[in-house]
């Protein structure tokens, strides 16, 4: 999950090489979107859960 400074959740993350995933939104910021520059910008803390199974990072995006 990544958050802002007040806690906020702005991005639930779902990867199966999740080293990757997070790598890729501070490496070769050029090629993002506005969006994702956005989102990036904003980050200021990184919380990770392992779960057994695919949904429920989907139940914790849906809340």
């Amino acid at each position: 999950m990544m958050k802002t400074a007040e806690g906020a959740i702005i991005y639930v993350g779902k990867a199966i090489n999740l080293r990757a995933r997070v790598r890729s939104y501070f490496q070769q910021q050029a090629l993002h979107t506005t969006k994702t520059r956005r989102l990036v910008s904003n980050i200021a803390d990184l919380d990770w859960i392992i779960v057994g199974n695919r949904a429920k990072p989907w139940c914790w995006r849906m809340s």
